[in-house]
């Protein structure tokens, strides 16, 4: 079924498909908050329920992916996002849910932003090992832009962090041949007085560099 358009002189609706984080830190409350900050109201289907605070994940629960899968179906059959963020995908079942759902949206040109959360900043796994080849095989064709961290670029190709570190062009070059078309990796968890992200497309590469912010307190939701 193809996707239906909004009409015209409406709002943008933007769709966040994401765990939950209940401290707000991450997850669809994170994304909700940087609609709003846009002036958009968007649309949040959560894929599982975390128990987390600012000190770390104690214990994720996974939603079963026939309930992902209707809660999208009841979402896209009236309304159509003007753009959608993925984030946290707990298995492979739900990566294979979330690809079939949005893969009219893709072919009718909305942008999708993936974001392959694996693990959380205290340490804890987000995505199965065996979800880790479907969110590659099935999704980075579907994204617009992919977000990886160094860690996660690192775990998705199958290289050492250090490698990624030493040659990040490298690194998102070989994103590219996985089949993502833009690829963003993120430099926040290097070290050095500036945060470098690399923006790698088919026209090149860019630098996208900014002062680091020194870390008075505990946070989380870097991504």
């Amino acid at each position: 079924m193809s996707p239906r358009r909004a009409r015209p002189g409406a709002p943008p609706w933007p769709l966040s498909v994401a765990g939950s984080d209940p401290s707000g830190g991450a997850g669809l409350q994170a994304d909700l908050k940087v609609f709003a900050a846009f002036g958009l109201s968007g649309g949040a289907v959560p894929t599982a329920i975390t128990v987390q605070g600012p000190r770390g994940v104690a214990g994720v629960h996974a939603l079963p992916a026939r309930l992902v899968t209707r809660q999208l179906a009841a979402v896209l059959a009236d309304l159509t996002p003007a753009a959608v963020k993925i984030g946290m995908l707990p298995d492979a079942d739900v990566v294979h849910a979330v690809a079939r759902a949005l893969q009219p949206l893709a072919r009718g040109g909305v942008p999708i932003v993936l974001d392959p959360v694996l693990s959380s900043s205290s340490g804890a796994a987000l995505l199965s090992r065996r979800g880790w080849p479907a969110l590659r095989d099935e999704l980075f064709p579907l994204a617009s832009v992919v977000t990886p961290n160094l860690d996660e670029a690192a775990a998705l190709l199958g290289w050492s962090p250090r490698r990624v570190a030493d040659d990040p062009r490298a690194a998102a070059e070989a994103l590219r041949e996985a089949g993502a078309r833009v690829v963003l990796l993120k430099g926040g968890h290097a070290r050095g007085t500036s945060s470098v992200d690399l923006l790698v497309d088919a026209d090149g590469a860019r630098r996208l560099s900014a002062p680091r912010v020194a870390q008075r307190t505990r946070v989380h939701g870097t991504g």
